[in-house]
């Protein structure tokens, strides 16, 4: 009996399908976002853009001890914007080459706003 996976054609097929996740999307980027007391801000927003076009590429929110995580990411350039109510925005360009990498930022601080 003649199994129809032992075609050539699903061979490559199944390869295909599952080699997809390999390529370009391994880069990880993680950091604290804290004030300038170096308290964590829990709930701070994290948007990952693309520098050429500033589409949003991820996204991720700190959790109670000021971290995040943005996974999957793909080799390129990228405007990294962290952001928290109350605080002035924080803004990192960063360049993704390679793969299977890990950018770690490290402590983040934001400044509070100050109004007049």
């Amino acid at each position: 009996m003649h199994n129809k996976f032992s075609n050539p054609f699903f061979t490559v097929l199944f390869g295909l399908i599952f080699s997809v996740g390999l390529f370009g999307q391994n880069h990880r980027i993680q950091g604290v976002v804290s004030d300038s007391t170096e308290s964590p801000l829990a709930g701070a927003t994290v948007i990952l853009m693309q520098a050429a076009d500033s589409v949003m590429a991820n996204f991720a929110m700190s959790n109670a001890e000021g971290e995040f995580l943005l996974q999957g990411v793909n080799s390129g350039s990228y405007l990294l914007q962290i952001s928290y109510i109350g605080y002035q925005a924080s803004w990192i360009a960063l360049e993704l080459e390679g793969k299977g990498t890990t950018k770690e930022l490290g402590n983040v601080m934001l400044s509070e706003n100050i109004e007049n």
